[in-house]
């Protein structure tokens, strides 16, 4: 193989690795198939309107199973979301507030909602049942 030809070929694999590492190291939800959550256009949505004493959001029952305060993700085992549309299942979510992650625990069983706040599934309700 001729220089130039080896060269090529040396970068070419080093730009696909390193175009497939950032795949893994983006975040926790990485390769997860989110065809099924309704999806809406982030200039759009718009936050929660305190709800009412007659129409209280609905929250769903989960227990903590990791709590990242590097990232400020929570892991929830949860039921299912039915205002996202997801099934019952584990995964990571954002917490909407940074108290989220010092004030709950690992085990600990919760009510949430999760919405979507600037494109992404956020805890907005986190309380302990």
């Amino acid at each position: 193989m001729k220089a130039p030809s080896l060269i090529r070929t040396a970068l070419a694999c080093a730009a696909l690795a390193f175009a497939s590492s950032g795949a893994f190291a983006a975040d926790s939800m990485a390769g997860m198939n989110m065809q099924h959550m309704p999806s809406k256009p982030a200039a759009k949505e718009k936050p929660m309107a305190s709800a009412s004493a007659t129409q209280q959001p609905v929250l769903s029952n989960a227990v903590i199973q990791q709590i990242d305060s590097a990232t400020g993700m929570i892991t929830l085992n949860h039921a299912a979301l039915d205002n996202m549309g997801m099934p019952a299942m584990m995964m990571a979510f954002k917490a909407g507030e940074p108290s989220m992650l010092t004030q709950f625990h690992v085990g600990d069983k919760v009510r949430v909602r999760v919405e979507p706040v600037n494109g992404k599934a956020t805890i907005v309700t986190l309380v302990r049942q």
